[in-house]
């Protein structure tokens, strides 16, 4: 494995300001996505079909590759593969609204360019949030940082702190398919001038990834599922270990005119789900960091930024426009709009000695949603719309199953749900519960109301309560068929 300097291969990588990177620390985290850990219930990542093989290993020759300016700089780069995540959220009327979500993947040379290129620039970001003072402000895609409980939990327990006050949520439309390409580039070279000063453009490799991410090209899933002819289902290629041959690829799929492209007239957007466009999105909006933080702390508040969630929480006495006016001034600034149906206000203010929390707008009581907990002033609850995801996962896992039983009149596989769907199973919804549980305590709030609000004993009284219907319902099913 490579160290961090004298272990560079000389004869096809010389020592400049990029050897100060810890490629080790870098080759030691990709190694561990790419073969998991059982001991620390670690599971290997990166194991989907793309149009390259998939990488079980950091190789002295892929490191030679990947840390090779030259190779990068001429490196193609396969489109990514999309697919559409639909994200269920209740509107304000109490319904449900599914909001599609473009999530695009990259072949898996091209993921580790990114990911080498994306760690380079997270080195530099957060030598400038430190120099800025915005590490308690910048919250999302940043390792050690804390949790989202911890970040929830800071800002409800400064929220107590302030007494009464204004807190102020927006949200910043289609962030990341918005993202303005020319300030892109600036703000990305004066993160490298950190190293170089006497950098006056991007190098020719960062050049090369920057245009990778910004001209980028996609194919849809479904479009290669159905041009390969596999099932979608299970999807056995003739390769077995990517989707299909160069070929194949070209006659197939970029013949057929399945590749879409990310136009470079159109100034604006990157993929979301690339191992870069996390670090991008947090350097993109580092001068409105910078702004907002000033800003708040001019009034005596505080300001957070989860991606494209902003929360500002000030004292009563500053009006809640105010702080909206800034925060549109500045968006735009960096070439971006609020989403106007996402902006919420909120007034905290004690009323019998209790703090509650209360919609600007209306006056009626609303709690604060934030990083997936709602705060009402006193008590810290889990969000009601993942809770009722949760429940609606549960109820459908125990009819499937109840189903199953009676249908085919086998045992019910009881075990499996408890597995998933209780404290009994690892990695679930519950083993989150218990991760909010002692985020409150650590931060001193009770956690009594969330244990009730989210008690594993929903899955049992589940199967009680559907058992005897789903049986009749079956029962009748094969009674008519007869």
């Amino acid at each position: 494995m490579l160290g961090v300097h004298g272990s560079c291969l000389k004869e096809r990588y010389s020592c400049t300001p990029q050897c100060m990177f810890n490629k080790a620390g870098w080759i030691e985290k990709q190694q561990l996505l790419l073969t998991g850990d059982e001991k620390r219930d670690i599971k290997p990542k990166r194991r989907y079909l793309h149009f390259d093989n998939r990488v079980s290993q950091i190789s002295p020759q892929l490191q030679a590759y990947i840390f090779n300016k030259s190779d990068v700089t001429n490196h193609a780069f396969f489109p990514f593969i999309r697919y559409v995540k639909k994200i269920r959220k209740l509107n304000k009327h109490g319904g449900i609204k599914v909001k599609p979500r473009p999530i695009s993947y990259a072949a898996h040379l091209d993921s580790l360019i990114y990911s080498w290129y994306a760690f380079q620039l997270s080195e530099l970001y957060e030598k400038m949030l430190i120099k800025a003072g915005l590490c308690d402000s910048v919250l999302a895609y940043r390792s050690g940082n804390g949790s989202n409980i911890d970040h929830a939990c800071k800002a409800f327990r400064a929220i107590q702190d302030l007494k009464s006050s204004h807190v102020v949520c927006i949200d910043i439309k289609s962030f990341f398919d918005n993202l303005n390409h020319s300030q892109l580039k600036a703000k990305w070279l004066k993160l490298l001038q950190l190293e170089d000063e006497a950098l006056s453009s991007l190098p020719n490799d960062h050049y090369a990834v920057y245009k990778a991410i910004t001209r980028y090209s996609h194919i849809s899933i479904d479009a290669i599922y159905k041009a390969l002819e596999l099932d979608p289902k299970n999807p056995q290629p003739v390769e077995k270990t990517k989707l299909c041959k160069v070929k194949d690829f070209r006659s197939k799929l970029v013949s057929a005119g399945l590749v879409q492209r990310n136009k470079r007239d159109s100034g604006v957007g990157i993929p979301q789900g690339s191992s870069m466009s996390a670090v991008l999105a947090n350097m993109y909006m580092l001068e409105f960091d910078i702004a907002a933080s000033n800003k708040a702390k001019e009034l005596g508040g505080l300001y957070y930024r989860y991606s494209d969630d902003v929360l500002f929480a000030v004292p009563s006495i500053v009006p809640a426009g105010e702080i909206e006016s800034f925060v549109r001034k500045e968006v735009k600034s960096v070439a971006l709009t609020i989403g106007e149906s996402k902006t919420e206000k909120y007034i905290f203010q004690f009323e019998k000695g209790e703090l509650i929390s209360r919609n600007l707008d209306t006056g009626h009581k609303k709690s604060l949603n934030y990083l997936g907990l709602s705060f009402d002033g006193r008590r810290v609850l889990l969000k009601h719309a993942s809770l009722a995801s949760y429940q609606r996962k549960a109820v459908a896992a125990v009819k499937s199953a109840l189903k199953h039983k009676y249908r085919k009149d086998v045992k019910m596989p009881k075990r499996l749900l408890y597995e998933r769907y209780t404290k009994m199973g690892k990695s679930n919804y519950q083993s989150y519960v218990n991760r909010c549980i002692e985020g409150l305590s650590k931060y001193g709030f009770s956690s009594a109301y969330l244990k009730r609000q989210a008690s594993d004993f929903f899955v049992q009284k589940t199967i009680k309560r559907l058992d005897l219907v789903i049986k009749m319902k079956v029962q009748n099913r094969k009674k008519y068929h007869k």
